[in-house]
């Protein structure tokens, strides 16, 4: 084991002590391995020969427990990951193109953004950025819009936006069609003018009462609620 390291310490022009100094630095994760091939010369499994402790960090796997191990030891049910981890290594290693890529490891429930490359034929080093903090930040923002989209499309009363330097309509919630007697699409695509001349005089009363009550929401933009 011992050899194939300071073969990669030599590959830098490093000597071991130079090389363990490097990688331990690093802010990504570090990963160095050797691809598994079954009979037919498909990639079957991997073995770690070196890590960094960026990567024990980041995935909570100990240099000490895992060098020398296969993967599927190391993390039971990895070949059954819809990732396809296995997969996607053994063609940087078989093929020497390197890849980039972003993946939930299931076994290790964290996101990474990974940088695979192939120093030689049969052999890869993958670079790690934990990016799970961020994947969640994305997600509860998805889920919020959502649920903020869900309020607007099944609020009773005419919610909408209207970028008041164009004098267009972002956003006008379904419940137009019932209120004003217009379908979201047809209000989005006339100038508020036009809106205007074509709403019933009656809710056009209130609609006038309605807009001095408009709140600013962002430059040019304003946002109000046109209660039926």
């Amino acid at each position: 084991m011992d050899s194939l390291a300071d073969g990669w310490a030599k590959a830098f022009s490093l000597d071991r002590k130079q090389s363990n100094m490097f990688f331990d630095r690093m802010i990504d994760g570090f990963a160095y391995h050797k691809i598994v091939l079954d009979n037919a010369g498909n990639p079957v499994d991997y073995i770690f020969l070196e890590v960094n402790s960026a990567f024990e960090k980041m995935t909570g796997l100990k240099k000490d427990k895992i060098i020398g191990k296969r993967v599927t030891e190391v993390l039971k049910g990895i070949e059954n990951d819809p990732a396809d981890w296995i997969g996607v290594y053994g063609k940087v290693a078989l093929t020497c193109e390197s890849a980039q890529f972003e993946n939930y490891a299931e076994p290790l429930d964290k996101w990474y953004h990974v940088s695979a490359y192939c120093p030689e034929k049969g052999y890869f080093v993958a670079l790690f950025e934990d990016i799970t903090e961020r994947k969640k930040a994305v997600e509860d923002l998805r889920v919020n819009e959502e649920r903020f989209h869900s309020v607007l499309n099944n609020s009773l009363d005419v919610i909408y936006r209207l970028n008041l330097e164009t004098g267009r309509y972002e956003y006008m919630s379904p419940s137009s069609k019932s209120l004003l007697g217009f379908e979201p699409e047809e209000l989005m695509s006339m100038s508020n003018d036009e809106v205007l001349s074509r709403v019933n005089p009656e809710d056009l009363t209130r609609l006038y009462t309605e807009l001095a009550r408009i709140t600013e929401i962002g430059r040019g933009v304003s946002e109000y609620r046109f209660q039926g």
